[in-house]
């Protein structure tokens, strides 16, 4: 291979290598993709539109505006209030679909304050979890109870999560940490993520800690993660299972193997490592849940992240969408399941 070659990335930067029932006709950067359906698609269906358009639009309530107005059939990600203020239009269809993604805080278990485990305990006692859930999700979604996404096989429960800030101030003092500054990465485009920033900071100023915002793109994010001489103490992000089970996330995240690429916090525990080798390579399911279950356990036990909630997708949609596509390893919705009324 050339030695400059970029392993086809600028071509895919215009361009789709997919094999899906839709092939792309158009692409706008930042603004919208067209898309037309497949004709000699191995599962061709004839209900599925015969275009579809997907618009970039980062401000939501303009979603909202354009799907009143009748120039969108279908839009994602509105906000609590704006989503009840088009339900009660009465003509549009709602529905809240569960996805199998986690908002975390990714704590470096390598350096800085939270190389120390008592202050990432009390991180975790300290985050306002209720006001996660009321002002960065405006009520759609849940507060997470493991470090799995919902619906995942052999998730182990941790319990929803009770903030204690008596008990978080203790472990501040025990620590030696009072008055120190923690860095939080964040990305200001991510609603969800810009107010869980405020939210953490707040909890952070509640037990005597100091809170350094830092604003960035998730590709900045991913490189800050890859060094610990730029990884911040907590990185607030998502994460998802590209499959319905348990083994395929825990190995990316916490196998020390991967620290610094998928594995956010940077985790290195030996135990942890056999038990996913064991689990990934088990004979019977049951040995598997087993190697996994352990394996979370460990993880929750050191304390490694702020396991902080689920967010939901809300969807909205006209009369002209048949169904509103659902599928447990997508973020959003299956564009591939589209169904339009005659």
């Amino acid at each position: 291979m050339p030695q400059n070659a970029d392993d086809g990335q600028g071509w895919l930067a215009t361009h789709e290598a997919g094999s899906g029932p839709f092939a792309m006709a158009h692409y706008s950067a930042n603004q919208e993709i067209q898309l037309k359906r497949y004709v000699d698609y191995w599962a061709f269906d004839k209900e599925q539109p015969e275009a579809v358009v997907l618009r970039m639009q980062e401000d939501r309530s303009g979603s909202r505006d354009e799907l009143l107005a009748g120039d969108i059939d279908l839009t994602v990600g509105l906000s609590g209030a704006d989503a009840e203020q088009v339900r009660k239009n009465g003509h549009f269809k709602l529905m809240r679909l569960p996805v199998p993604r986690e908002t975390y805080g990714w704590m470096n278990m390598k350096g800085g304050i939270t190389a120390d485990p008592k202050v990432r305990e009390a991180i975790q006692l300290a985050y306002d979890h209720k006001g996660h859930l009321t002002s960065a999700l405006g009520g759609e979604g849940q507060i997470a109870d493991s470090i799995l996404p919902e619906e995942i096989a052999c998730r182990a429960d941790a319990g929803k999560p009770q903030q204690d800030l008596g008990r978080a101030k203790a472990l501040i003092r025990e620590a030696g940490a009072g008055g120190k500054t923690v860095t939080i990465s964040y990305q200001p485009t991510v609603d969800e993520s810009n107010v869980a920033g405020t939210v953490l900071q707040d909890s952070l100023k509640k037990i005597g800690l100091k809170a350094e915002l830092q604003a960035v793109t998730f590709p900045q994010c991913s490189e800050r993660i890859s060094k610990q001489s730029t990884m911040p103490d907590i990185a607030l992000a998502w994460d998802f299972a590209s499959y319905p089970e348990a083994g395929p996330q825990l190995n990316r995240e916490y196998n020390s193997a991967f620290a610094g690429s998928t594995n956010y916090t940077w985790y290195s525990d030996r135990q942890v490592d056999r038990c996913l080798k064991e689990g990934n390579t088990a004979p019977t399911a049951s040995k598997a849940r087993a190697a996994f279950t352990q394996a979370q356990n460990k993880i929750l036990a050191d304390h490694a992240l702020v396991h902080i909630a689920y967010p939901a997708i809300t969807v909205l949609s006209d009369g002209r969408v048949k169904n509103i596509p659902f599928s447990p390893t997508q973020q959003d919705f299956k564009v591939g399941f589209l169904r339009m009324a005659e």
